[in-house]
């Protein structure tokens, strides 16, 4: 079974896998995001990274642009398997509308798509 946590570099993905690895020692969590953990994102004024350098995150990063098809996964997914989207443009405002558009939207459908494909039910 594997955890799959897209966006997961961010605020609440990060704090969610570790709460996972607490609860499931043995878990296998996969951070899919376009951020690697411990990077600023200089696109946003004054961001700084949900977890600063030598903070544990205790996942696999991947990286993955929800806004294409997610495919050749360094894992194989199974039916069992959770998958939590966190993946959003949200930050700050004035982002162009098509950048909602594709993260948000397109991104879901995305993630449904790639659930579905591989029988997972499990969506949050």
């Amino acid at each position: 079974m594997n955890y799959i946590i897209t966006g997961g570099t961010g605020f609440i993905g990060t704090h969610l896998t570790n709460l996972i690895k607490e609860v499931h020692l043995d878990a296998n969590v996969w951070n899919l995001d376009i951020v690697k953990p411990y990077t600023p994102n200089p696109a946003v004024k004054n961001y700084k990274p949900a977890l600063k350098e030598g903070e544990p995150l205790d996942s696999t990063y991947v990286e993955c642009d929800v806004r294409k098809p997610i495919e050749d996964l360094p894992f194989t997914p199974t039916g069992e398997d959770v998958i939590f989207n966190f993946a959003a443009v949200h930050r700050t405002p004035g982002h162009p509308d098509h950048a909602y558009f594709e993260t948000n939207i397109r991104g879901a459908e995305n993630v449904c798509a790639f659930a579905e494909k591989h029988g997972i039910r499990n969506i949050v």
